[in-house]
């Protein structure tokens, strides 16, 4: 899971994720890169507040269990 928001968005969330900056999970960082795919859950409006967002992606986070059995450990 990640919230993508601010001026890079996405694209910027997965340059942190493979850059190794905060906000990546013990887990995640053990993996090859390569190898991976994502999906996106939801699409919020462009200028949505951080907080709007980062409250959507609590609310995956939730619904799929990825805290309890995930990579958002």
């Amino acid at each position: 899971m990640g919230a993508a928001y601010g001026e890079e968005n996405l694209l910027g969330r997965w340059r942190a994720h493979i850059a190794g900056d905060l906000g990546v999970t013990r887990e995640l960082s053990k993996r090859e890169t390569k190898n991976f795919r994502f999906s996106i859950l939801e699409l919020l409006a462009p200028d949505a507040a951080t907080e709007e967002v980062v409250d959507r992606e609590r609310c995956w986070m939730d619904r799929l269990h990825t805290i309890e059995y995930g990579l958002n450990r």
